[in-house]
């Protein structure tokens, strides 16, 4: 597959993601930022007051949920800047902030709190040295911040209706 269809399958993805999050939130509005490339994909507001209520950003990953479990133990990398963004909008706005990841091979998609409305970190996060990764789906390699994050104590909910928590 070249890059332009990588693009578009993880852009794919990334809207049946917000189907998902808009489908499971009914009393919420989901608005997404305007830059594909933004660092945070979106907010949660409140339907009736307008009050915005968290943050969040989406990640799509090429696995299923017992890889997830298993051969990764739990946990997800993520660009540390994506991470330190979201604290900080957390920090500043008095929002929680979510990590919601979909595993594209079995459309599981989880729902993880990674601040409180203070900022204060709730998952457990370990930043490793600069590794050399894609700057974007299909991208040159490039130097950056990453952080492990477990995905233990996450919400499941599953583009498929079902939902559940591990």
């Amino acid at each position: 597959m070249n890059k332009e269809d990588r693009r578009k399958e993880a852009a794919s993805a990334e809207d049946k993601v917000i189907d998902a999050i808009k489908r499971s939130l009914p009393n919420k509005l989901v608005v997404r930022t305007h830059e594909r490339y933004s660092e945070v994909d979106g907010f949660t507001v409140n339907r009736d007051t307008h009050a915005v209520e968290s943050v969040f950003e989406v990640k799509c990953r090429n696995l299923s949920m017992p890889d997830l479990m298993g051969k990764f133990r739990c946990s997800i990398t993520i660009a540390s800047n994506k991470l330190n963004s979201m604290q900080k909008l957390s920090e500043h706005m008095k929002i929680p902030s979510i990590l919601y990841t979909y595993t594209m091979m079995d459309g599981c998609l989880f729902a993880l709190q990674i601040t409180d409305k203070n900022g204060a970190w709730t998952c457990r996060r370990v930043e490793s040295a600069e590794k050399e990764v894609p700057a974007t789906v299909g991208g040159e390699p490039v130097m950056r911040n990453m952080s492990d994050i477990s995905m233990a104590g996450c919400t499941i909910v599953s583009v498929n209706g079902w939902t559940g928590v591990i």
